[in-house]
């Protein structure tokens, strides 16, 4: 098990249902994920830019839905999708709120440094 490692979560459920009630809400304009703005294209393919950043980051990165979390990221989470958690010796820490993910637009790179920032 790795001792340090970045989790980001989607403001989403994992599974068909849960992919299938993301798109239609996102085409009836009732909600979406800046996470996934992030990391994925518009097919919902996994961009190569972020494919790329995550290769150069110096932790591993899982990436999560919601309804996929154990109760230790569930507690970090604290409800707030989608967002990003540092899990280190199994105890996870909330370091990138939804607030900041909105504000990157999309933008793989800002999304990096950001990581890199508070990684430190």
């Amino acid at each position: 098990m790795e001792r340090d490692r970045l989790v980001i979560v989607y403001n989403a459920d994992g599974g068909l249902l849960g992919e299938l009630t993301y798109v239609a809400r996102k085409v009836v304009g009732a909600g979406s994920c800046s996470l996934c703005d992030i990391t994925h294209s518009m097919t919902g393919q996994r961009r190569g830019a972020w494919k790329r950043a995550c290769a150069r980051l110096p932790v591993p990165v899982d990436a999560l839905h919601r309804n996929e979390l154990d109760a230790e990221a569930r507690r970090a989470a604290d409800g707030r999708y989608p967002c990003v958690l540092r899990v280190v010796d199994g105890t996870a820490t909330r370091i990138i709120e939804p607030a900041e993910l909105d504000e990157l637009g999309g933008d793989v790179a800002a999304f990096e440094q950001l990581l890199r920032t508070r990684l430190g």
